[in-house]
């Protein structure tokens, strides 16, 4: 048989030879207001066994879109796959030839292809529980996601973006209120060392010494201490001269230089104390760490162990609406560690005067902040100008708590 070139006329003429017959001329009349559907298998072809039990379903969706075009659906349901043979990709125009013999006429009916993919069964169950789990708005996003026009997507897009503007607006609102709530609950007595909204670390009330009220290891753990080891090896090794020149270089805060002068002799002591200084240095950067260098991708400075730049930004930060930030229970969380932390340094007996200088605080927040973690302030004036005041902080057992403030009752 001979291909039939239709050209640019609606009639032709053709010529068919099959075998050693003899040939036949048809004539060949195209037809374009009916399409006949053609169907293929995207997995293969059809066995010839299986052709005879074929039978395929046609569907049309009457909503006319836009451009007044009619969407059709092509389903046929089988109970075993029926394709073994490779899949013939097709890159030129079909027609379907309807052939009279009496009167020697064929007619040309151009073919609209349909590509049947394979659905087992296992999915379909899985589908059908997943819609049946729907609600009707959301049956009738997914039919318009599959079967609708292109404006009905696009506004099925737009409302659900929406949808996730507003979802994420919420839960960053719901932060902030925990946050705030949780600031204003720092300064009432702790009920429970494991309260995670609470900005003082886990505490021992019962402890019968200071050393067993907050634990080094609440602060910073054995992992972390491990990654402090090489950054904290210049502390470890410092001299007199090299203190005086970072003191000259401002290269650390005065609170971590002051006591880098008294670190103990003792290998694993002094190993121990170069770490719990480093770290202190990387707390007190952090919580002077501005908002808009906190939504940076990398926030904290490059030469950090990565390790403790992760456990820190967990620890005290959080992510809303893709952006991190540090609510102010968190803020004070940090601030809870940095103190409990220099109590630890200093045996229990810390000096307020650098703090209030280095972490930029007001005397009456830290003050608040250092009674609400159990301690006790002495204060003393200055022999020489009589006004200035310094204060010290002790951590003494049993702990005792401010009890919070009750508001004036009303005059009735």
């Amino acid at each position: 048989m001979v291909p039939v070139d239709l050209k640019h006329t609606e009639t032709n003429t053709a010529t068919f030879q099959e075998g050693n017959m003899p040939s036949e001329t048809v004539s060949v009349t195209k037809v374009s207001t009916k399409n006949v559907p053609l169907v293929s298998f995207a997995n293969g072809t059809v066995r010839e066994s299986k052709k005879k039990h074929l039978a395929v379903g046609l569907f049309r969706n009457n909503e006319r879109t836009g451009k007044k075009r009619k969407r059709r659906i092509v389903v046929r349901q089988v109970d075993e796959l029926l394709n073994d043979l490779p899949i013939v990709v097709i890159i030129y125009r079909m027609y379907v030839a309807e052939v009279d013999k009496n009167t020697g006429k064929m007619t040309m009916y151009p073919a609209e292809l349909f590509k049947l993919h394979p659905i087992a069964e296992a999915d379909l169950q899985r589908e059908h529980l997943q819609l049946d789990s729907l609600s009707f708005r959301e049956k009738a996003d997914v039919l318009t996601d599959a079967f609708g026009s292109g404006k009905q997507k696009r506004a099925l897009a737009k409302r659900q973006r929406n949808k996730l503007a507003e979802g994420a607006v919420s839960s960053a609102m719901g932060s902030v209120i925990d946050s705030a709530v949780a600031a204003q609950q720092m300064h009432t007595p702790v009920a429970t060392p494991q309260d995670s909204s609470s900005a003082i670390p886990p505490y021992n009330k019962d402890a019968d010494s200071p050393a067993g009220v907050y634990s080094l290891f609440s602060i910073i753990g054995v992992t972390e201490m491990e990654h402090l080891k090489n950054p904290a090896r210049d502390f470890f090794e410092c001299t007199r001269e090299k203190i005086a020149q970072w003191q000259e270089e401002n290269s650390y805060f005065p609170s971590v230089l002051c006591r880098l002068r008294i670190m103990p002799v003792e290998e694993e002591s002094r190993w121990q104390s170069a770490c719990c200084l480093m770290y202190l240095q990387y707390m007190m950067t952090l919580y002077l760490t501005k908002y808009d260098q906190l939504r940076k991708k990398n926030p904290l400075p490059e030469d950090w162990p990565d390790a403790i730049k992760r456990f820190m930004l967990d620890r005290f930060t959080l992510t809303a609406s893709g952006k991190r930030c540090a609510p102010a229970r968190l803020k004070d969380l940090l601030l809870s560690h940095i103190i409990v932390l220099c109590l630890i340094l200093d045996h229990f007996t810390v000096s307020l005067t650098q703090l209030l200088t280095d972490l930029k605080l007001s005397t009456n927040k830290l003050l608040t902040h250092i009674r609400a973690l159990g301690c006790k302030v002495k204060s003393e004036t200055d022999s020489v100008d009589g006004k200035t005041k310094s204060y010290t902080a002790h951590l003494t057992v049993p702990l005792t708590f401010p009890e919070p403030s009750k508001g004036r009752k009303s005059k009735k």
